[in-house]
């Protein structure tokens, strides 16, 4: 199965409540929501399907085609830009 993991060239902490990400290596920096940092802190050893279940547990009030979208989309980002990689579990 394959699963998500944060890259260890990227350090991340919360400033002014937005989450701020450095990858280290690249010297590149990224902001992302309250959202952003439930799938980043969900993500690490998890399936995306794993990731896009707990973003709709977490807001029953979106619809979860929406969610899956979105929480594809931003993975899909967070492991372009090398803040998450995919491993063979």
């Amino acid at each position: 199965m394959r699963k998500l993991r944060r890259n260890e060239d990227v350090i991340w902490d919360e400033v002014d409540g937005a989450t701020v990400f450095c990858h280290t290596r690249a010297g590149a920096f990224f902001r992302t929501n309250e959202v952003g940092r439930l799938i980043w802190e969900t993500a690490t050893g998890r399936s995306v399907e794993e990731v896009v279940k707990r973003v709709c547990e977490a807001y029953p009030n979106v619809s979860p085609d929406r969610v899956q979208r979105d929480v594809t989309d931003f993975i899909d980002e967070l492991i372009r830009t090398g803040l998450l990689e995919v491993v063979d579990e």
